[in-house]
């Protein structure tokens, strides 16, 4: 219960590429206490991007555990949680013991298998607002299902759950064990339809993929359940929340943000306002209102910087103090993780053109990679 001598305070959780982070705020939004977690990425093959599930989940308990030590925590009123919008994991939902890694969106290992799928002309676009891609979520279970053991014999029990990452940190991490995604991380799996914000009969059709281990569809402001007897009642993808940092937004802003992916989101309304080389994304839908931007994607952003960098031998924090440098710089064709909009091209060759190119300096290299993003 909230002290009545002392203003409310509210948690917020992210759980991005590179870290977990829990943020405690006060009603006036300003920042009370942070704390952050780095976690690892793997590639064991190319084309795979991991996380390991359960240090994954760990590295949230961490941080949430962190940061309530330098609050009073009866004080906190709520939470919040973004997280990573397109990555998945199995687990079984009896024993909560995950069934595969947690493959990222930036994996596209179901690259092939997705462009052999005979997929009717738009069919996917109409029904998610998407392009078929490899980086969200439904091609990614499906490979699951084709090559995991125990995602197929948990299957077979009864016993399997799949879906978002984000599903999956509930799960583990909230007193209630509940098994439920919100609208915007939802839209990420290529098997959500925007028009009933329900999962879409002819695209789990399309996939192969069962609807029982998927989670319940709900809206983003919901009475999740309990985070250290904490209510946790609205869940968003992390780009998503990203979009209001400064309120609500209007269709006469855009919003730039740079992650381990960079994005451009701009709020619409118009159905009609809806290029093929974007995406619509939906950022948030209850029962009063439903909210979609246009959304442009880099999807080598920060993972670019930190992977061009190792190979220099470069510290990539360091990235502000070369770009202030004078000389000719390279162009950078950023393929990390894939060429986002408009081409949508998954298996793009990054590589230095122009000045020098690869010949350049490591400096001139680097900065090349900043002016891509």
């Amino acid at each position: 219960m909230t002290r009545p001598d002392k203003p409310p305070l509210y948690l917020a959780i992210d759980q991005g590429g590179h870290a977990s982070r829990a943020l405690v705020f006060d009603d006036a939004g300003h920042g009370v206490a942070v704390s952050k977690v780095a976690i690892k990425t793997t590639t064991p093959a190319p084309g795979f991007i991991e996380h390991d599930p359960d240090l994954l989940a760990l590295s949230i308990d961490l941080a949430i555990h962190a940061v309530l030590e330098d609050v009073e925590p009866e004080r906190v009123r709520a939470a919040g949680f973004a997280a990573q919008r397109s990555s998945v994991v199995c687990w079984d939902r009896e024993s909560c013991e995950a069934l595969s890694p947690v493959i990222s969106w930036q994996d596209t290992r179901a690259a092939s298998w997705l462009a052999a799928l005979d997929v009717p002309g738009g069919l996917i676009r109409r029904i998610t607002g998407l392009v078929p891609s490899a980086h969200y979520g439904a091609s990614k279970l499906r490979w699951c299902l084709d090559h995991l053991s125990p995602v197929r014999e948990a299957l077979d029990d009864g016993r399997l759950a799949w879906g978002p990452l984000a599903s999956f940190v509930l799960f583990r991490s909230l007193e209630d064990r509940p098994h439920v995604v919100d609208p915007a991380i939802a839209s990420r799996t290529l098997l959500w339809d925007r028009s009933t914000g329900d999962w879409s009969p002819t695209l789990l059709k399309l996939f192969g993929l069962p609807s029982a281990p998927l989670p319940q569809c709900v809206p983003s402001r919901h009475a999740y359940g309990h985070v250290r007897d904490i209510p946790l009642t609205v869940m968003t993808g992390d780009q998503s929340a990203a979009l209001f940092a400064g309120g609500e937004p209007g269709p006469d802003e855009a919003c730039v943000n740079i992650g381990t992916g960079a994005f451009v989101q701009r709020v619409v309304d118009d159905e009609s306002a809806d290029p093929a080389e974007l995406l619509r994304s939906t950022v948030w839908r209850d029962d009063e209102r439903a909210i979609s931007v246009l959304e442009a994607t880099v999807n080598g952003a920060g993972s670019a910087l930190t992977q061009v960098a190792g190979q220099l031998q470069l510290d990539p924090t360091g990235i502000g103090e070369l770009l202030e440098r004078k000389g000719e710089i390279p162009v950078f064709l950023n393929g990390v993780s894939g060429l986002g909009s408009p081409w949508w091209v998954t298996d793009f060759e990054s590589r230095f053109v122009g000045t020098h190119a690869g010949g350049a300096a490591s400096w001139q290299r680097l900065v090349a990679v900043a002016e891509s993003i």
